[in-house]
C-alpha cells in the first residue's frame, strides 16, 4: 500500500482548479496574488504610508508596491506611485490607487504593525497595544 503525500494531494487538486472553467480564472489569479504577497523573495509592501481616501481630510493605511506603470504616469505626466489600500478586516481585498508622490505620507511603522492596526479595525497599534475605547466621539 503506499501513501499519498500532501504536496501530491494539492498539486493535483491544483491541476483540476485549473482546468475547471470560470473557476480557474478566480482560483489563477488568488493563487498569483497569494504567492505574491507570501513570497519571501522580496518585500510586496515596501513602505506604510497615509493617503487621503475617500475624500479630503480623510485618511486611510497604505501599502507602496511599486512606482506606477509608466502607462498610468504618461497620462498624468507627474510621478505617481501604485499604493494598495487594503480593506478591514480582510486585508486581501482592497483598493489600487495611483497616487501623486507628493501626496503620498510616509509613516514611520513596520509593515506588520500596520497590517495589525487594519485587520484589528484600529484596536491593535505598533507595539502589539491596545487602544482605550473612546467613550465620546
Amino acid at each position: 500500500m503506499s501513501r499519498i503525500s500532501w504536496g501530491s494531494v494539492l498539486r493535483m487538486g491544483d491541476r483540476i482548479l485549473a482546468k475547471v472553467p470560470l473557476v480557474n480564472r478566480v482560483y489563477l489569479a488568488v493563487r498569483q496574488l497569494s504567492q505574491a504577497l507570501l513570497s519571501s523573495r522580496r518585500a510586496v509592501f515596501q513602505q506604510v504610508v497615509l493617503v487621503e481616501f475617500p475624500r479630503k481630510g480623510v485618511y486611510c493605511l497604505g501599502f507602496v508596491t511599486s512606482k506606477a506603470w509608466e502607462g498610468v504616469e504618461s497620462v498624468r505626466g507627474e510621478d505617481l506611485l501604485a499604493v494598495f489600500l487594503p480593506t478591514t478586516p480582510n486585508p486581501t481585498s482592497g483598493f489600487l490607487l495611483f497616487v501623486p508622490r507628493r501626496e503620498v505620507v510616509p509613516l514611520d511603522i513596520g509593515v506588520e504593525d500596520a497590517l495589525k492596526m487594519v485587520i484589528s479595525g484600529g484596536v491593535v497599534y505598533p507595539g502589539g497595544e491596545a487602544r482605550a475605547k473612546i467613550k465620546t466621539v
